[in-house]
């Protein structure tokens, strides 16, 4: 097919119209932006060919309509499971390739993977009923996940709390070992900035024990931004494995962690300083916190890279690099 060419002034007076819809569609993400009416269908999809066709709905003004090129209106809208989906993959890739990587180099589960992501497997809960995460993390052998990945980006807090209760169940230990809550917060266009709220919750916890905010701003990776990771204890990501194994695979990341966070964070940390978005003062308060660790038998989940990702997701990307 051949490729289509819009004029100059038409193509910018699109991408003017398509840069306003985005805006409109921070303030309202459930609700469709239009972007153009009455444009021919020929245009619209030379339009969304330039534009990756992502997100991008044509509407012809009469269905019915023999033409071969129908005019009708140009929508742009957000997908309601992008969100749960960037936020909980990203989760559990970080989680996945800190585990294997260590594993692949400590010899520990020889050259295949220590865990591998089952997504949203439907489990069965010891409390009753069935479970179904947004995704989920396996030790290889084992039929049910040690960790899983709740996302609540329409739902409220209080369901995602719930939600983690039913994975940890405080009644005995529950189908998971390790459960990571991530709460979407946005408000309207322009502040408050957009914030997630990252939860973990152990077996047998009644309640998360730990939690992280991250919100807009670049956002240091650990140590300079201690304050947004998370740290999941191995011995509960690899529960079910031989012991030298978790040995081995906490002797690695004390290694690794510390190295990659002083390293690609200190980078990270001072470009923050040069563009004025963190202080001297801050960066080196968070350096010092973070020397002393915990540096052993834990894996860092960072909320700096659900953030970014999820708030791609909906399409805020110019906001989340806002100081």
């Amino acid at each position: 097919m051949a490729t289509i060419l819009l004029p100059t002034e038409v193509a910018e007076r699109l991408q003017e119209a398509y840069q306003e819809a985005l805006e409109a569609l921070e303030k309202a993400p459930a609700v469709p932006a239009t972007i153009a009416d009455k444009i021919p269908l020929s245009a619209a999809v030379a339009f969304a060919d330039a534009q990756d066709g992502s997100g991008l709905q044509f509407i012809p003004s009469e269905p019915a309509s023999d033409s071969t090129d129908p005019v009708g209106t140009l929508l742009v809208f957000v997908d309601p499971t992008g969100p749960h989906e960037a936020a909980a993959i990203i989760a559990a890739e970080k989680v996945k390739a800190w585990l294997n990587w260590a594993g692949l180099l400590s010899l520990a589960g020889g050259f295949v993977d220590l865990v591998f992501g089952g997504g949203a497997v439907r489990c069965r809960n010891p409390a009753g009923g069935f479970l179904e995460p947004d995704q989920s993390l396996f030790l290889r052998g084992r039929s049910q996940p040690n960790a899983i990945i709740e996302v609540a980006h329409a739902q409220t807090l209080d369901s995602l709390l719930r939600r983690l209760n039913l994975w940890a169940s405080p009644r005995g230990p529950g189908p998971a070992r390790v459960s990571l809550g991530v709460k979407i917060e946005y408000g309207e266009y322009g502040p408050p900035p957009p914030t997630i709220d990252v939860y973990l919750q152990l077996a047998g916890q009644q309640r998360p024990s730990g939690m992280v905010s991250c919100g807009a701003g670049s956002g240091c990776r650990a140590p300079c931004m201690y304050d947004h990771t998370l740290f999941l204890p191995v011995n509960e990501l690899l529960f079910g494995a031989p012991w030298l194994t978790r040995v081995l695979v906490c002797l690695v990341l004390a290694a690794l962690v510390p190295a990659r966070s002083l390293v690609w964070g200190g980078m990270i940390a001072a470009w923050d300083v040069l563009q004025g978005r963190r202080s001297v003062l801050h960066v080196s308060s968070a350096c010092v916190r973070s020397l002393f660790g915990p540096w052993w038998g834990v894996v860092p989940v960072d909320a700096f890279h659900i953030r970014k990702a999820m708030f791609s997701s909906l399409r805020m990307a110019r906001r989340v690099r806002e100081a």
